[in-house]
């Protein structure tokens, strides 16, 4: 959310591909949500069809996409801020927001 904060053309979509039964719960999406501040649309994805078409296989990834719609980057597991991954995902939004 801090980097939507500096890059404002930033879009950030989130996808939840629930691991457990009871993470399919949409409520307890929302209230997760809102209790972590998170201001960006979240799709909840039940059957796990976009886990599928990307091929995924670990809780968390994140993909970096273009104004094309391409995915520029993968990244997985947590990730915190000021740590070498955040470094590469943070430049990498530098040079797509400047393209």
């Amino acid at each position: 959310m801090a980097l939507q904060e500096k890059y404002p053309a930033l879009q950030i979509i989130g996808i939840h591909s629930p691991e457990f039964a009871w993470e399919k719960d949409r409520q307890r999406m929302r209230e997760t949500m809102q209790k972590y501040r998170a201001k960006y649309p979240q799709v909840l994805d039940d059957s796990l069809e976009y886990w599928n078409a990307l091929g995924n296989h670990y809780w968390p990834s994140f993909y970096i996409v273009d104004k094309q719609g391409k995915i520029r980057g993968r990244f997985f597991g947590e990730i915190h801020a000021g740590d070498s991954q955040a470094k590469r995902i943070e430049t990498m939004i530098q040079g797509l927001t400047s393209e």
